[in-house]
């Protein structure tokens, strides 16, 4: 959700003073919620006419409780929901709960994971997400969503209510600091081959394991690569999922052809994207289109290998490389046949341009919406 928050917020400041519109300020509160592992943010966002040039939100006078103050974006973190309202900001975005502030609230759904894929949950996880999710359709005037998909998903599945629901358009864009700071990841993880990579958490949709299969396939033939995998391996619908993904390619984890590094800082984990010959995204379900490791592999200029399911499909890009889902062959096949194929864009003030115009398409979006 963090995530999510900073991509939302990029987007409407670069648009915002690219128009030369309002002054945007910001307030993101967090809190514990069901899951001690589990976060949600709230953003509050403050539309002040008249002003041209944003302004960092300062609220200390009014003595909130602050947690977290990210300097490079402006961003105070707060902990006390009871003092939002007396904020008096204009929309407060995007809202996972019920609806408690009016027709400034705009809600937010994530995925509809639960009734794509019911065998990932247990029978009260889906009522409670079915409860959540009807609760912000029947109390938001507006609602966005991650995707085309997800929309059409809401619609056929839930009815009767009068929330309008808008989808964000797929708008990725590099982080300069990432762009131009990188690290030496090939001497840090002593890397000593060619590789592909995959950044997802080891969840099991994220289907880890077919790219493994396929991984073992391909070695058959070019044994000149590593796979490389970043992002946790704790999954609580399926507590043993790593546990068995370990034991099962024991031998290739062994011998550092598929390599586990876990949680990695994101200057790590962006350095390796650039660093590798494509990143592959295994996955069976998304909210959004290709899950957040798909949009930093299109905003950095990196060749992506991509599961064909219907929200994938959403994405238009020149460097990706469709395979069927959950054939472990055909992945196999993208793999070693488009080696010669697979290129990084190295030009960064091309990505820069790309992203910036990306930045205003997403940002104009959400200023509309809000209007």
């Amino acid at each position: 959700m963090l995530t999510l928050t900073k991509y939302l917020f990029g987007a409407l400041i670069y648009a915002n003073n690219s128009n030369n519109k309002n002054t945007i300020k910001l307030l993101i509160y967090h809190e514990n919620f069901l899951y001690k592992i589990k976060k949600f943010i709230y953003n509050a966002i403050k539309l002040i006419s008249l002003k041209k040039n944003f302004s960092k939100f300062n609220e200390s006078k009014k003595n909130l409780k602050e947690f977290f103050f990210e300097k490079n974006n402006n961003i105070i973190f707060y902990n006390e929901e009871k003092k939002i309202n007396k904020l008096n900001f204009d929309k407060i975005l995007p809202l996972q709960k019920k609806n408690e502030f009016g027709s400034k609230g705009i809600g937010y759904i994530y995925d509809l994971q639960h009734i794509s894929y019911p065998k990932n949950f247990t029978k009260g996880d889906k009522k409670f997400r079915n409860k959540i999710f009807l609760d912000i359709l029947n109390s938001f005037e507006k609602i966005i969503v991650n995707s085309n998909h997800t929309k059409k998903m809401i619609y056929m599945r839930y009815k009767n209510f009068n929330a309008k629901i808008y989808a964000l358009p797929f708008c990725p864009y590099p982080e300069k600091k990432f762009l131009f700071e990188n690290i030496n990841v090939i001497k840090k993880y002593k890397i000593k081959n060619s590789f592909f990579l995959i950044s997802n958490q080891f969840w099991k949709h994220k289907n880890h394991e077919l790219a493994f299969k396929a991984f073992e396939i391909f070695l058959k033939y070019n044994d000149n690569f590593s796979l490389i995998c970043t992002g946790s391996t704790y999954d609580r619908r399926f507590p043993n999922y790593f546990n068995d993904l370990k034991k099962k390619y024991f031998q290739l984890i062994k011998e550092n052809k598929i390599v586990i590094l876990g949680e990695i800082s994101k200057i790590s984990q962006l350095s390796l994207l650039r660093k590798c010959t494509a990143l592959i995204q295994p996955t069976l379900y998304e909210g959004g289109p290709g899950g957040f490791s798909s949009y930093e592999s299109i905003a950095y200029g990196v060749p992506l290998i991509l599961s064909n399911i219907e929200v994938n499909k959403e994405i238009k890009n020149k460097n990706i490389y469709f395979f069927q889902s959950n054939n472990e062959y055909d992945l196999a096949n993208v793999m070693l046949n488009n080696l010669k194929k697979f290129y990084t864009i190295k030009n960064k003030i091309y990505l820069i341009k790309k992203g910036n115009l990306n930045k205003k398409k997403l940002g104009n979006f959400l200023l509309k919406m809000m209007n």
